[in-house]
């Protein structure tokens, strides 16, 4: 167990502390990385979904195989690990106070990086205390890790990326979420992971928001209502049947440790709050302590990473490992992908969908992309083979195809993270067209089967026939089904209708 002298204490073991170990010892450094869960990866461990970004940041694989590469990638560098473990104070000196199970240790640094992530914000009203309400992230646990459905019938409370997700996962496991309400008049999560549970029948309501919870000893219901002026509507209040209410109300940056430390704190409202005070090298105030990741502000897990990367650079100058020269260009290198990654610019424009319909007559089977928005991703033009998807740079553009390229392969299908990419076949039959979509759910649809077809709003708009089921291993637990519909319906068929289970 090390007590003692280290380089770099990283106290974190998600995806910002897990690079930034990584990355100092890589340069140099006797690094100890230190998480109080007994496995490494933090929010990754319990994310089954195919992320964004490009090929650096392991774009279109699932969360929890993330985390074994940068596990890996920690082992590979030589650097030490403490699990179960929790630093529960920074002391004069750099001292990093440590609790264990078999005690406490105290290990003095040169420099630390806090990577510390962000708690879950909670939300107050009558009735919140019940047995069945709970956050996002603990319904998130107990499905992925635990395999255990936190409840039947859930209403979801917020509409960010994260309860969006897990209204998806919730989905997958086989419960039915009720509605999704958001305070906001706009969904504040991706179009696209909105879309996902809209056209498989869940409601977002936006502009809404719980009143109370229902229910003597635990969760029967749960009466929303509609907002104006962030004042419920009168006589707009309704009862859903639900067992289950997750609040997916935001998230806070973990700064405990920060303060302890002696670092400034500022308030960010779109970065979760109140967070350590630092400058575009993630260094803090106190000499010798950076910050990276959701506790530097909440963002995505790329993003994360980057900055996990970054502040590992600046402990490594801090400490003299780099010459002023090398990690000055490492940092910008660096910084230049963070700007790529937050940015929404857009230099390529997505054509009407009207033209989009009007040019497949005649085509055969072409890819038809649905991202509208400014996603960090390209998974789609990294999968094509023959090049007809063209994202480019920034990363952020909206992904174009080239028909005359384009031989509807249909491997940007299961590529996509935003499920937004389709093949479709205008001219499969007279009078009917032929269209490959995602599929991520139980039962697997059949070879031969007639399915009802629905709108991106979970709308049944035909009646379709199942052609053909793909489900190769390169396609990661995603099939690829073609289904057979009426050539009129083809524009609005977006998806097979869910069968709901329990």
């Amino acid at each position: 167990m090390p007590q003692g002298n280290v380089d770099i204490v990283v106290i974190g073991g998600g995806p910002a502390g897990l690079v930034a170990a990584a990355t100092a010892a890589d340069l140099g450094a006797r690094v100890l990385l230190v998480d109080e869960n007994h496995a490494l990866g933090g929010q990754l461990t319990k994310q089954i979904h195919k992320f964004f970004g490009s090929r650096e940041h392991w774009a279109g694989m699932r969360g929890y195989k993330i985390a074994a590469r940068l596990v890996a990638a920690v082992e590979a560098a030589g650097v030490q690990v403490m699990t179960g473990a929790v630093a529960y104070g920074i002391f004069p000196g750099k001292v990093v106070g440590i609790a264990t199970p078999a005690g406490s240790v105290s290990v003095a640094a040169k420099a630390i990086i806090l990577a510390t992530g962000a708690s879950e914000k909670a939300l107050a009203f009558p009735g919140w205390t019940l047995p069945g309400v709970m956050t996002a992230g603990a319904a998130q646990t107990l499905a992925n890790i635990h395999r255990i459905l936190p409840g039947k019938r859930i209403l979801m409370v917020g509409a960010g990326n994260v309860g969006l997700i897990v209204s998806y996962q919730l989905l997958q496991g086989g419960a039915e979420v009720v509605a999704v309400v958001e305070a906001q008049p706009r969904i504040g999560g991706y179009a696209v992971h909105a879309a996902k549970i809209q056209s498989l029948g869940v409601p977002v309501l936006t502009g809404h928001t719980i009143l109370k919870a229902v229910g003597k000893e635990c969760v029967e219901g749960a009466v929303i209502a509609a907002l104006s002026a962030g004042r419920p509507v009168p006589e707009s209040e309704r009862l859903l049947e639900v067992d289950t209410i997750c609040l997916a109300v935001g998230l806070t940056p973990a700064y405990e440790l920060a303060a302890m430390a002696g670092c400034r704190l500022h308030y960010r409202r779109e970065a979760g709050g109140w967070m350590p005070e630092h400058d575009a090298t993630l260094a803090t105030g106190v000499p010798g302590v950076f910050v990276a990741g959701d506790a530097a502000g909440v963002e995505e897990a790329s993003t994360a990473m980057e900055e996990g990367k970054l502040a590992a650079v600046a402990a490594a100058a801090y400490m003299g490992l780099l010459t002023p020269a090398d990690s000055a260009g490492k940092i910008e290198v660096i910084a230049a992908g963070l700007r790529e990654l937050r940015g929404r610019d857009c230099t390529l424009k997505h054509i009407q969908e009207e033209e989009v319909w009007a040019r497949l007559a005649g085509q055969g089977p072409k890819a038809v992309i649905e991202c509208r928005e400014g996603i960090p991703c390209n998974p789609c033009e990294t999968a094509c083979p023959r090049g007809a998807i063209k994202v480019g740079r920034p990363i952020t553009n909206i992904p174009v195809v080239d028909w005359d390229k384009c031989n509807g392969c249909g491997r940007c299908i299961a590529a996509c993270p935003g499920q937004a990419c389709f093949v479709v076949n205008l001219d499969y039959g007279e009078d009917t067209a032929a269209i490959s979509l995602p599929w991520e759910m139980l039962p697997w649809p059949e070879q031969g089967q007639k399915v009802a077809m629905v709108d991106g709003q979970g709308r049944e708009v035909c009646t379709g026939h199942v052609l053909r089921v793909s489900i190769p291993a390169a396609n990661d637990h995603t099939a690829v089904v073609t289904v057979a519909v009426p050539k009129k319906a083809a524009p609005l068929a977006r998806r097979i209708a869910r069968q709901k289970r329990y």
